[in-house]
């Protein structure tokens, strides 16, 4: 039943390193729970109890917190391939959502029940030690990427938050053109910049011949001048 998924499930950082027979044959003892949801669907909400991860097969989704006056803030996207839960497996304190997981798209999720994930290490043809560390890695990219987002929040300037952004994304990706995984939209509420400002902006910066763009596609033309308005 997971042949369809076999595209997604090889390149994923989770089974980095252990051969597809032994996956195939992982995947038959866990049986992860494979459910499809529409565009917008809401996938696990905040505060609720957390008992399993999700690994997104097809589709992408957008981690979302709710602040108390409705104002939606997006904490990151994940796509397919990626594990969004997992952060939680080895936290001491209370197991909940620490996120709304909706739906960007129309998308199927299979998810890992986190006591099993905790006892793999009974399975005596996978290295526990391998599949703690492919856990742990984009627990550890996660962990950069928010710090780099706070960076981009304490910086006051519409241009400074953007150049800011669009630096730490040219490093991540190790290229001077980048293709943003958000539309404008979103991308505002990532970085809480007015959609009006940003679009203001991004103009500003392409006349200013600091960036060049294109849709989602933007290209870095000067690093000297993106550098000057990030302190």
């Amino acid at each position: 039943m997971y042949e369809p998924y076999y595209d997604i499930i090889s390149t994923s950082g989770l089974f980095r390193d252990i051969e597809m027979e032994l996956v195939e044959k992982l995947l038959c003892e866990i049986e992860p729970r494979i459910v499809s949801y529409k565009r917008d669907d809401v996938i696990r909400s905040e505060d609720h109890p957390l008992t399993d991860c999700g690994f997104v097969l097809r589709g992408r989704l957008l981690l979302i917190r709710y602040l108390e006056n409705g104002v939606r803030t997006i904490v990151e996207p994940v796509t397919e391939g990626n594990m969004f839960g997992h952060v939680q497996l080895l936290a001491n304190e209370r197991r909940v959502w620490p996120a709304t997981a909706v739906a960007w798209s129309d998308c199927e999720v299979a998810f890992i029940d986190l006591d099993w994930m905790l006892g793999i290490k009974t399975v005596p043809y996978i290295s526990y030690e391998r599949f703690l560390l492919n856990i742990l890695r984009p627990v550890c990219s996660r962990t950069v990427k928010l710090f780099n987002l706070l960076t981009c929040f304490r910086t006051k300037s519409v241009r400074g938050k953007l150049s800011w952004y669009i630096y730490f994304q040219c490093i991540e990706n190790d290229s001077t053109t980048i293709t943003l995984a958000f539309d404008r939209d979103e991308l505002s509420e990532l970085l809480a910049i007015p959609r009006p400002s940003l679009s203001r902006e991004l103009a500003n910066m392409k006349r200013d011949l600091i960036i060049d763009y294109f849709k989602n596609s933007i290209k870095v033309l000067d690093f000297q001048k993106l550098k000057r308005y990030m302190y």
